[in-house]
């Protein structure tokens, strides 16, 4: 599922991991406000009209930051921007930009073998067929520089459409849930034993609320992790259960320079 990538896994707990319920409960996001997150986009594809697939991030007037699993083997039509109303099925064109291109990090990998599922470098830039209206409720969100450390500890925002729990239902209005940034350690250590997704300990970090339910979900793929005003993330994917498991975001410094020489950004 293009939304958000997920595994059958064990929900088995590793040493000094945070705890989490296995029961299925709602993922505790809020109500964004209007212009909260003038950055904020819908990626929209045609299916019984124009439907949300992912989340993205507005880096410049002409460009849009992404997974690029939500790309591969796809074709985006427009973004919403400037609402937190998804409008789902509807074209709005006061808050619809069409796409022009679509451009996949040339390192893409996306493969499973008997070692277990690999996917690196998930980042796209799309490219828009006119520049988007800045002003209150839009403009860019701040990138880090190439290979600026993590903050880890430290507590993000993450902002999303995607499903609001385990059997698929969808807000109409943006969703927004604090993340922590756990240490490289763990996130490695969890995924080693919980799914079989190979962890990338310089191109990804990992990130929850220990102790409650408040993650990412399907329909949420390449939305932004945002830490003081700095965008250190874009989610690409998780465990077996959208409110178990940790949410694997790519680094976005990692590819900061790759960003740079394709948009002048």
């Amino acid at each position: 599922m293009p939304g958000f990538l997920f595994v059958l896994g064990l929900l088995g707990v590793v040493a000094g991991a945070p705890r989490h319920d296995v029961s299925p409960k709602i993922i505790n996001g809020t109500n964004a406000n209007d212009g909260e997150f003038p950055y904020m986009v819908s990626l929209r594809k045609v299916r019984d009209g124009e439907q949300h697939e992912c989340g993205g991030s507005i880096i410049s007037e002409r460009w849009i930051l992404t997974a690029a699993h939500c790309v591969w083997g796809q074709l985006l039509v427009s973004v919403r921007y400037g609402s937190v109303r998804l409008d789902e099925g509807h074209v709005d064109y006061n808050y619809t930009m069409p796409i022009k291109t679509q451009i996949v990090h040339p390192d893409y990998t996306n493969i499973a073998n008997d070692s277990g599922w690999f996917m690196l470098n998930d980042v796209a830039l799309l490219e828009l067929q006119d520049p988007l209206p800045f002003g209150p409720d839009v403009g860019p969100v701040q990138l880090p520089d190439q290979d600026d450390p993590e903050p880890v500890g430290s507590t993000g925002v993450l902002s999303g459409w995607g499903n609001i729990d385990d059997h698929s239902t969808q807000p109409e209005v943006l969703q927004k849930i604090d993340q922590i940034l756990y240490d490289q350690e763990f996130c490695s250590a969890y995924f080693a034993v919980n799914s079989i997704w190979y962890y990338d300990r310089y191109g990804f970090v990992c990130g929850g609320v220990p102790g409650e339910l408040r993650r990412a979900c399907f329909g949420d793929s390449g939305g932004p992790l945002v830490v003081d005003g700095v965008q250190r993330g874009m989610v690409s994917m998780g465990g077996t259960r959208c409110a178990v498991s940790p949410t694997i975001f790519t680094r976005v410094s990692v590819v900061r320079d790759w960003i740079r020489t394709v948009t002048g950004t």
